[in-house]
């Protein structure tokens, strides 16, 4: 009934709208300067929401609490973000750990996936993973299971979402390798680990972090040019990644010059790769680092983009060809685009694309963490043109998020849940070098919504069990008594609109929110509370707010108290099962496919 009668609310509130439009320690030590030439936010504009819309974008909503959204968005714009955007392995102000968590992960571990997965596949005694899911995690073995790692990354408190958020794009849309090529297990781990290692040092420039990738084995792997030689002054080279190392590294398309790009730059450019070499151990694969050779290697000058390109090897020479590169007029045309664009906006305008690449050039030194700083306190960021729609992974890691309040309950979970939209799985993108699925095709597949409804609706177990033998969900934990008024029905309603949408209840219309409330208050649908022997009943906004007997049953809904404190277990429990039917609906709207600026 309740399945029903929500997809018909749906077709109702959503018609004539396109998918595809549209308790550990908090650290709050200061960070790297803000520095990119983008126009903050005032202080009025910087609020709860906004700092919601960045946890959103950057941080898969982040794992924080209500008053710490409160106490960051009292700070100024510059400060706040500081707080919130870094790359370090830990963040213990966006992903505040809890006293049952039993393994502080910032201690036991460095932050890196295969540190991580060694921890959580060991019988140390402060792992939470149960016993019979440590398989999942081993890293020292030819297979790992590298998508049920990351995303137990992604979800873990005590770590940092964000360096999960950047990690992900940047090995699977920015500089992509595909476990579904030639790449093998320990490769993947290594390049991500190592770029995410170079992110977070503050004193590395981002054409560094670019350097390291372009320079791994997992990307020698991938493109094959392990295999270029220079024997007798002839150079034995593919010229793939020569190409792709300009194109989807740095956004050098050529056009500066078509003629010269694909017969010098290019062609120099897989002389400048040669003597790359991947060892392969019989029995047990390639290794996962690079012997940068010096005999099979081009000798002597190369002309690359117009500048002379030298080095006794390899990784010399891209070192120094990384910083022409991304100091190259194409570069810094459409790299911070790029950045832009796979991150937080799917429809930039000309200005918009103009603001973003003044400030780019207005830093001398080109880094990523203060240019994503600068950027999501910026007014473009915050401006009610941005939409950016959400990937499945993006959209369930930020469910996830969302639903568990702590370490101990993440294998209650099933994390992959959206393994069968679209394939889309982290490392295994479904364009190859060009990244996986993007948010627009996820918005955009009638094959995708229908599943993700499904989930929320027909298969919705998850979000409804609260209980057995030895363990309670306890929505209390993260639900603050104050601000929904000693657990008023409409205020919790808000509460779970926000922290699921984030949108600071813009979209939470009469609609939804009779809706909501209805589920909150009595565990049914509105129209199971109006009629039950008339299910296929629908109501239109205009009589929501207009018929005496509607208005007076919504009030009715939305001033009850729900039984979350000082109640029986029974009650406590029938509680929490009623949250679950109100978050089911709200990640059954379209509006958990996008987010917007404001």
């Amino acid at each position: 009934m309740f399945r029903k009668l929500l997809f018909i609310a749906l077709l109702i509130s959503f018609s004539g709208v396109s998918y595809a439009q549209g308790v550990g320690d908090e650290v709050w030590d200061e960070a790297a300067t803000v520095t990119a030439g983008f126009q903050t936010v005032s202080d009025e504009v910087w609020d709860e929401t906004a700092v919601r819309r960045v946890l959103h974008t950057f941080a898969y909503g982040g794992q924080i609490s209500e008053s710490t959204i409160e106490k960051l968005a009292n700070m100024s714009p510059e400060k706040a973000i500081k707080k919130i955007l870094t790359f370090k392995k830990s963040n213990r102000i966006i992903s505040k750990p809890v006293k049952s968590d039993t393994a502080k992960l910032w201690k036991k571990t460095d932050g890196t996936l295969r540190d991580l997965g060694g921890f959580w596949s060991s019988d140390d005694p402060d792992n939470d993973v149960p016993e019979d899911r440590r398989y999942k995690y081993p890293v020292d073995e030819y297979y790992v299971r590298v998508a049920d790692l990351w995303l137990r990354t992604a979800v873990s408190r005590g770590l940092n979402p964000v360096r999960q958020k950047l990690g992900l794009w940047e090995t699977n849309y920015h500089m992509t390798v595909n476990l579904n090529s030639s790449v093998n297990y320990q490769q993947i781990l290594t390049y991500y680990d190592d770029i995410m290692n170079s992110l977070g040092n503050s004193k590395h420039p981002y054409h560094q972090t670019l350097t390291v990738a372009a320079t791994s084995a997992a990307v020698a792997q991938q493109y094959g040019h392990r295999k270029n030689y220079c024997i007798k002054g002839e150079c034995e080279c593919n010229e793939d990644f020569a190409r792709e190392y300009h194109q989807l590294f740095f956004g050098i398309l050529g056009n500066y010059d078509p003629v010269y790009h694909e017969e010098v730059t290019i062609k120099n450019t897989a002389k400048a790769l040669t003597h790359m070499s991947v060892e392969q151990i019989p029995g047990i694969g390639y290794v996962d680092y690079v012997f940068f050779g010096t005999k099979y290697h081009y000798p002597g000058e190369l002309d690359i983009l117009y500048s002379l390109n030298t080095g006794q090897n390899a990784l010399e020479r891209i070192e120094t060809l990384s910083q022409v590169a991304i100091y190259h007029e194409e570069s810094r045309q459409n790299l911070p685009v790029l950045i832009v664009q796979g991150l937080a906006d799917d429809q930039l305008s000309e200005t918009d694309i103009a603001e973003i690449r003044e400030a780019w050039d207005s830093m001398a030194e080109k880094n990523l963490l203060a240019f994503l700083q600068a950027y999501a306190i910026s007014t473009q960021f915050h401006d009610p043109s941005r939409v950016k729609y959400l990937n499945s992974i993006d959209r369930f890691t930020l469910i996830n998020n969302q639903l568990i309040h702590n370490n101990a309950e993440i294998e209650r979970y099933n994390l992959t849940r959206y393994l069968s939209e679209d394939q889309a799985a982290p490392f295994y993108p479904t364009h190859d070098v060009f990244g996986g699925q993007t948010g627009t095709e996820a918005a955009n597949s009638v094959d995708v919504f229908l599943h993700h409804y499904s989930i929320a609706t027909e298969h919705n177990y998850e979000f409804l069990h609260v209980a057995d033998g030895t363990w309670r969900k306890d929505w209390t934990s993260v639900i603050a008594t104050k601000s929904t008024k000693q657990y008023l029905v409409d205020k919790v309603g808000e509460f779970l609109w926000n922290r699921f949408i984030g949108d600071g209840l813009k979209n939470y219309g009469t609609l939804e929110r009779t809706y909501v409330n209805s589920l909150l208050a009595t565990g049914e649908d509105f129209a199971y509370n109006v009629d039950p022997d008339d299910l296929d009943r629908f109501f239109t906004t205009e009589e929501l707010e207009t018929d005496r007997d509607f208005i007076e049953k919504r009030n009715a809904f939305a001033n009850q108290r729900m039984t979350l404190k000082g109640f029986s277990d029974q009650a406590h429990q029938e509680a929490n099962r009623r949250i679950g039917f109100a978050v089911s609906f709200i990640v059954g709207t379209p509006y958990i496919f996008a987010q917007e600026g404001r």
